[in-house]
C-alpha cells in the first residue's frame, strides 16, 4: 500500500461583524461581564440549529483571497 502525506491548516481568527459566526449572540464580548453573550446555539444544547453568518464567510472568503489561497467552490 502507498500512502500520500496531505497536509493542512485549520486558522481561527475574530472577524470584525457584529455578530457571531453561528448565532445572533453579540461579537464583542470582551466588553461584557463573562458568560453573558451565549445563548443555546453558543453552548451546543441538543436540538439547536447554526446559522451561519453571511457576512463572516465573505469576509473570510476575501480574507482568503488577498493571501493568494485556494478557495473550496460551494457544494
Amino acid at each position: 500500500m502507498e500512502l500520500e502525506t496531505i497536509i493542512g491548516l485549520e486558522i481561527h481568527i475574530q472577524l470584525s461583524t457584529r455578530s457571531k459566526m453561528f448565532c445572533a449572540c453579540d461579537n464583542a464580548s470582551e466588553l461584557l461581564p463573562p458568560n453573558t453573550a451565549v445563548c443555546q446555539i453558543c453552548l451546543g444544547h441538543p436540538g439547536t440549529l447554526p446559522v451561519p453568518n453571511a457576512a463572516a464567510i465573505r469576509a473570510a472568503i476575501k480574507l482568503g483571497l488577498a493571501l493568494d489561497c485556494s478557495i473550496a467552490p460551494q457544494k
